[in-house]
């Protein structure tokens, strides 16, 4: 009986360690991802880019948006991970310290996301590694 107990602890121990290494490195896919749409802010501060996020975790038609600082380009923030037919890239504005850029705004000032978008707002799983600045949900 203690064989069997074993036996079954380490196959478990193997799978969760085959599952963790399977979600890193699809973290790892779509945070080094190219944009495959990239526009400028108006006042040229920030690119932005629309980033398909495919791996099999996250499935079809999900994307996010990476924000570059033009200025210091190690600065780059990536939105939550959401469907990627509500993302808009012909409508990027600014007004004070918010770059709007539906269904996200962000906050150039304190470096966070504002969202109303419940896909993004659920937080899907791939969110959790991939997102790297705080998003509020509700404007």
């Amino acid at each position: 009986m203690a064989k069997l107990i074993t036996l079954i602890l380490k196959a478990t121990l193997t799978l969760l360690c085959v599952l963790g290494l399977v979600v890193l490195a699809n973290a790892l896919i779509i945070v080094n991802t190219s944009g495959v749409l990239a526009e400028m802010t108006p006042s040229g501060d920030y690119k932005v880019e629309f980033v398909p996020a495919y791996p099999m975790l996250v499935g079809w038609e999900q994307a996010y948006v990476r924000f570059t600082e033009v200025a210091h380009p190690e600065n780059v923030y990536r939105s939550p991970i959401t469907f990627d037919g509500s993302i808009d890239m012909g409508s990027i504005g600014e007004q004070g310290d918010l770059i709007i850029m539906f269904p996200f705004f962000f906050n150039r000032r304190t470096k966070h996301f504002s969202t109303d978008d419940a896909g993004a707002a659920r937080g899907r799983l791939m969110s959790i590694f991939t997102s790297n600045a705080p998003t509020d949900v509700g404007y």
